[in-house]
């Protein structure tokens, strides 16, 4: 499995800022991390992605576009307050094909779940699993989103802008947790766990890692609640 970084949310290279706006985005429309309170390091050697506060805002950083290259950059996804979103810190992570990790918890979407302060959980490969913690922010946090390419030499990155009241809670957990890693879950899964770095945010906060662009944009869809 790869192993991803992520700036400003979680281990990978996180930058903080904007997202860029795109001609094509349309509200609505969304699809990478941070960390924990009380939990264990994780098993795993090596945390899949990273989150950092954004040192280049998403909306002034450059992009790959160029003069008759025939590239767009991916559309702006909006949040929505009622996504199917959360954000859990990571007490433990183990193989997903071990029987006795995680034997005893309840596993998440199932009966017992939703009032267990520890859950059961697997990540979008089925390769990993994870035990988390209880609720921590959800998708009300989420302003919008975007895939970009701040810099190439780090890939493909996704883009998150805060609403004011999220970054402050954001802040807040990061302070909290600071080098845990932090899940983010949809529909049961999880989709990232980057390492939280930094406690200060501001607002604005990018996941980075071994993204291509169409790993990037449906995270970033996912984040904002417009995916699957």
């Amino acid at each position: 499995m790869r192993r991803r970084t992520i700036t400003v949310l979680v281990t990978v290279t996180v930058l903080a800022s904007g997202c860029g706006d795109a001609d094509d985005s349309s509200p609505g429309e969304s699809d990478a991390t941070t960390t924990t309170t009380t939990a264990s390091p994780a098993t795993t050697s090596v945390p899949a992605t990273t989150a950092s506060p954004a040192t280049t805002s998403a909306a002034e950083a450059p992009t790959t576009t160029g003069e008759g290259t025939g590239f767009r950059p991916p559309p702006v996804y909006f949040g929505t307050a009622d996504a199917d979103l959360e954000f859990r810190v990571v007490l433990e992570s183990g193989p997903a094909d071990d029987p006795d990790f995680g034997a005893d918890l309840p596993l998440l979407g199932d009966a017992g779940a939703a009032t267990a302060d520890e859950v059961l959980a697997i990540d979008a490969t089925g390769e990993l699993a994870y035990v988390l913690g209880p609720v921590e922010l959800d998708g009300s946090i989420i302003a919008q989103t975007q895939a970009l390419v701040l810099q190439p030499d780090f890939g493909w990155t996704i883009a998150l802008d805060l609403t004011d009241e999220g970054g402050a809670a954001f802040d807040a957990l990061a302070a909290r947790v600071a080098g845990e890693q932090l899940a983010i879950v949809t529909g049961g899964v999880v989709r990232s766990a980057p390492a939280i770095q930094g406690g200060n945010f501001g607002g604005t906060l990018s996941i980075t890692g071994d993204f291509d662009q169409a790993e990037a944009d449906e995270l970033a869809r996912l984040i904002a609640g417009a995916g699957s």
